[in-house]
This record gives C-alpha cells, sequence and structure tokens, in this order.
C-alpha cells in the first residue's frame, strides 16, 4: 500500500492480513522508503530505509508489536547487501560499509535481558574509504551490489568507477576484523551461492555468481 509500509501477515496464513494490527508505518512522512527486511533475535526484524534504520518488536504477535526508529544518519542502498554473522548485521549505506550491533537493556520488563540494537558511528569501511568512496552510487546501479558472510567473512560485490553492474569484490574477515583484498572480475557478480564442492571430503564452498557461470 506504499513504499513506507511494512505489512505483516498471520502467522500461519501468508494470505490472512489484519490490517489494523499488522501495518507498520516506516519513517512515515520522512521521503524515505523501504530497501530490505531481516529478521533479528527476540522475535525482532530490521526494516532498513533508504535513509534510516529501524526495529520492529515482538513480530510473533503484532497485536503488541513496537516501532522504534533506531538511526536517520544513514540508511542501506542495496536490499542484498544486509547480510548477518551471528548477531550482527551488515549492509551499504552511502558512506560505506556499516554494522548494527546489539546491546542490552537489562532493565527491561521483569528483569530479563532484552536485546537492543545500534548503529555504529563509525563506517566498517573506514581503513577502506578511498576504496569505497569509487563505488558507483547512480541508484540504479548500486542496487545491484550484494553481499555474503561465509568462513567468517564478509564479501561485497560492488560497481566501481564507471561500471554499470558489480564487478568488484572487497572481502571483510571477521575474526581479524580487517579488510583482506580487493579483487576485479571480468564479468558482473549477481550474487551469490554457497553449496557442496569438492571430495575427500566435500565441503561448503563459496561460489560468486556470474552471467556465464560460477566463480569458485
Amino acid at each position: 500500500t506504499g513504499s513506507s509500509i511494512v505489512v505483516a501477515s498471520d502467522l500461519l496464513d501468508v494470505n490472512n492480513v489484519v490490517s489494523s494490527e499488522s501495518e507498520f508505518y516506516i519513517g512515515f512522512g520522512s521521503a524515505d522508503h523501504c530497501v530490505g527486511i531481516i529478521g533479528y533475535q527476540d522475535n525482532q526484524i530490521f526494516v532498513f530505509n533508504r535513509r534510516s534504520i529501524h526495529l520492529i518488536s515482538n513480530v510473533h504477535a503484532t497485536s503488541i508489536s513496537e516501532h522504534y526508529e533506531l538511526t536517520r544518519e544513514f540508511g542501506c542502498v542495496a536490499r542484498r547487501t544486509i547480510a548477518q554473522s551471528g548477531s550482527q548485521t551488515y549492509f551499504l549505506s552511502d558512506k560505506g560499509v556499516y554494522i548494527v550491533t546489539p546491546g542490552l537493556d537489562p532493565a527491561k520488563g521483569m528483569g530479563v535481558a532484552v536485546s537492543k540494537a545500534q548503529g555504529e558511528a563509525t563506517p566498517l569501511s573506514r581503513p577502506m574509504q578511498d576504496e569505497f568512496d569509487e563505488v558507483n552510487m547512480v541508484e540504479s546501479v548500486v542496487s545491484k551490489a550484494s553481499a555474503v558472510v561465509h568462513d567468517n567473512k564478509y564479501f561485497i560485490a560492488v560497481p566501481t568507477g564507471s561500471d554499470t553492474v558489480a564487478k568488484t569484490v572487497f572481502v571483510y574477515d571477521i575474526l581479524l576484523e580487517a579488510w583482506m583484498s580487493k579483487d576485479t572480475y571480468p564479468q558482473e557478480i549477481s550474487g551469490w551461492v554457497v553449496m557442496p564442492y569438492g571430495s575427500n571430503p566435500e565441503k561448503d564452498r563459496l561460489f560468486a555468481v556470474g552471467p556465464t557461470g560460477f566463480y569458485l
């Protein structure tokens, strides 16, 4: 019903929507729009708008759900760059790669710690910001960016320079907390697939999806 409205169906019937209880106006009136949604712990979801980030709690029972705005300092520019590792959520914004991290509110409810979340003030990509400044931020182009978390690494494919498709891949090592590499492919990277490959033993390997096949 609108680019800033999130609608939730009934838990066991995807075609049953109670509009009075299940419509959430995300940044309504702010000329913003929803880019992507991802699940979070404690029956919560993150809603990534183009210029803000929001959280909806108690999504298992929409009649008691609540909506919070986490930040309007930045939003997400490409839905498929949203990826999670544990309780941390990575995504691409206008200012580079950011991360949403959990916190605790011990005073919430009946003395039970309920997860909170907050956006980091400094981009995760700050050490590589000169490289990320080359990302083509034309909305119709950067929306083709995609990312995945695999083997404790965040892989993000983005269009850079005059490219209109994502050919450049940055790799962030979550354990070392450092950017490890920048790789350029001859063709577009349109997405990512993790599947078994090899023998003795067979392992889950990451493949980058290209227009004519997969890159290992």
